[in-house]
Order: C-alpha cells, then sequence, then structure tokens
C-alpha cells in the first residue's frame, strides 16, 4: 500500500490495524514510516523499538529509526543505530545514503563523500545521493563572505560592522582557512567615536570524529577621533589578537570547548595582554 502523499491519512489506518493486533509488523513500520514523513519522529522511534524488541535486526525499522534520528540531529545515534547493517554486510543504497547523511552532519564531508559514491557505485541514477555530492563539491568551492551589522540602543553607542573573507577549503573538506578584514565603528553623542581596523586569518581542522582545533590571528588598528579628546591629541593603538579553540565532541548532545584568548600590543603603544581559558559544555 502506497501511502507517499497521504502520510496523514495512512496513519489512522495503520492505527486501526494495530488495535486488533499491537505486534503487527507491518502496520508499525509502516505507521513509523508515515510518522516520519510528517516530521513525528519520536513517535516513529515508539514504532521502530516495538518491531526491533520483536526482530532486532529488522533492516526496515532500523533504518525508520535511524532516519528518525537523524532528523532529530543525533547523527551519532544514527550511524550507531546503522551499525548492525554494516556488520551483518547489508550495504544497500537505503542504508549507504542515510550514513552519508549523518556523516556530512557531524561534520565529516570526506566520510560522507565515500557513502555517496558507495550508493552511487550500486545505484547509479540516485537523484538523492548525486545531489549530495553536488552540495559536498559546492561547499568545498572557495566563497567569498560579506557580512554588515548595525546595532543601537537608547544609552549606548552605535555600532557599525563590516567584514569581508575569502574561505578555501582543502583536506576533502577537513581543513578550512579564511583571509579576512574586518572593520567596526562605535559612535555615540556622549561616547568617544572609535574605529577599529582588522585583518588577518582563521582557520579550522577536523582530525576526527571527536576532536576539532580553531584558531584565528587579527591585527587591529584602534582610532579614537581627535575631536574626541580633551588634548586634542589623536589616540592610536596597534594590537595583535589571537584566540584558539580545541573541541571535544564525545556524542551528539555534548561538546566541549578550551578556548584561549590573548591580546597584545606588539608595536609600540600601551602593551596589556589578556589570557582566557574557558571550559562552556553544550
Amino acid at each position: 500500500m502506497a501511502w507517499s502523499s497521504q502520510q496523514r491519512l495512512a496513519i489512522p489506518v495503520f492505527t486501526e490495524i494495530l488495535a486488533f493486533n499491537s505486534n503487527d509488523i507491518e502496520a508499525l513500520i509502516g505507521r513509523g514510516n508515515a510518522l516520519n514523513d510528517i516530521t513525528e519522529h519520536k513517535a516513529t522511534l515508539v514504532d521502530s523499538e516495538v518491531v526491533l524488541a520483536l526482530q532486532p535486526i529488522n533492516v526496515e525499522a532500523i533504518r525508520c529509526a535511524a532516519t528518525a534520528e537523524r532528523s532529530m540531529g543525533l547523527p551519532r545515534a544514527t550511524l550507531a543505530r546503522l551499525e548492525p547493517l554494516f556488520t551483518s554486510d547489508y550495504r544497500k543504497p537505503a542504508t549507504l545514503f542515510i550514513a552519508a547523511q549523518a556523516r556530512r552532519e557531524m561534520g565529516r564531508p570526506d566520510l560522507a563523500e565515500g557513502y555517496a559514491r558507495a550508493v552511487l557505485a550500486q545505484k547509479p541514477a540516485d537523484e538523492g545521493a548525486q545531489r549530495l555530492l553536488e552540495q559536498i563539491g559546492l561547499e568545498r568551492r572557495p566563497s567569498i563572505q560579506v557580512e554588515s551589522r548595525y546595532a543601537r540602543r537608547s544609552y549606548d553607542p552605535a555600532i557599525r560592522f563590516l567584514q569581508a573573507s575569502h574561505e578555501l577549503t582543502v583536506n576533502n573538506g577537513l581543513t578550512k582557512f579564511a583571509p579576512q578584514a574586518c572593520f567596526m565603528r562605535y559612535q555615540g553623542g556622549d561616547f568617544p567615536s572609535v574605529d577599529m581596523y582588522s585583518i588577518g586569518t582563521s582557520g579550522r581542522h577536523r582530525f576526527d570524529d571527536f576532536f576539532e582545533f580553531e584558531s584565528s590571528l587579527l591585527l587591529n588598528l584602534e582610532e579614537e577621533e581627535r575631536r574626541n579628546r580633551a588634548d586634542g591629541n589623536e589616540d592610536q593603538e596597534v594590537t595583535l589578537t589571537h584566540e584558539t579553540t580545541f573541541s571535544l565532541i564525545p556524542s551528539d548532545p555534548l561538546r566541549f570547548d578550551l578556548i584561549r584568548s590573548q591580546s597584545r600590543a606588539p608595536v609600540g603603544g600601551r602593551e596589556h595582554a589578556l589570557n582566557r581559558e574557558r571550559y562552556p559544555g553544550q
């Protein structure tokens, strides 16, 4: 029975069947797939778990549950769910495609590409795998980004922000670095007007499923307008700022970041240094 465009109509039909036999495998899988299609993923997992309690290696139930977990933003749980299918050599295109999506979402485009190509090796016309490879290819192309923001509140200075960067991706999508330039202006009636110009670079590298490194280095020129100073002199300060983040990602809901941030005056000016270490988890 095909319910591809009538999922909401299919659900009560499957529910009626299950009222007579709560262990009807086909009805549980059918309702689970329909619930997935209308984004009721938690309910999908309930039906899938009932099937898997009866048939632990039911391929359709495993895929149904894995699709729900991936849609819930749980790529590691998705891959763990699919593991029995891989260990039993059941590497069918549908299974490989779910794994490819999960790998990309957990920051491993290199492995996602491998799974997508494995899908196309078995099913050359698979549109989902083709689109995924195109998307991965687009993400690896050099990109220029320009960002502009303006903010102002009643008693605070207005803040204008403009940043341009050119991001380059190498190492099968695992390494990114981006030269960048930035301009910020703080301006308000009772506040001194301050301009800050910055140039530098930032980069990120994903080592494996668990570790990621990110760093940025900026040379800044901070300039306070002469008209705002009682002595009539212009105040300029050159600083070098460096921030490094080392991340541990042990599971889907947990991420731990160790951040070290430093700002120093490398040439003249008032030398100062700021070191901070934080351990936020999310």
